[in-house]
């Protein structure tokens, strides 16, 4: 993947391919992992890390949830079945992207809020 930088009315998004091998993991349990994720550097948040939708090691459930965001697109949710407990809206994908972004289709990212006790180590 190529780098992108993005910028419309002052507001700047840059992606990049992470360095390294990039590991999620939630009490003990592996939820993702890869050598292809992602950072995604936008102004106004936190720095978030895509991982390709085949390096997720969890079950997931797409769920009906739907956001969109006026710069990258439409993204689509999915939830995290981890032995008995079910975590809503846990990831996203943006499932329809603007042109500028078609390359985070096959990506997800976690989305950090829904967690308690999730570590993501990069090496």
């Amino acid at each position: 993947m190529n780098e992108i930088n993005y910028e419309n009315h002052g507001h700047h998004i840059r992606v990049s391919p992470l360095k390294g091998n990039i590991k999620i993991t939630l009490d003990g349990n592996t939820l993702g992992e890869s050598t292809n994720a992602l950072e995604l550097k936008e102004d106004g948040y936190e720095d978030s890390y895509y991982i390709p939708l085949r390096d997720i090691r969890a079950e997931l459930i797409k769920t009906e949830t739907i956001t969109v965001c006026p710069y990258k697109g439409k993204t689509t949710y999915y939830s995290i079945k981890l032995n008995n407990r079910i975590i809503k809206d846990a990831l996203w994908q943006y499932s329809d992207p603007k042109p500028e972004f078609v390359e985070l289709n096959d990506y997800v990212s976690f989305y950090m809020k829904n967690f308690n006790g999730i570590k993501i180590s990069i090496r």
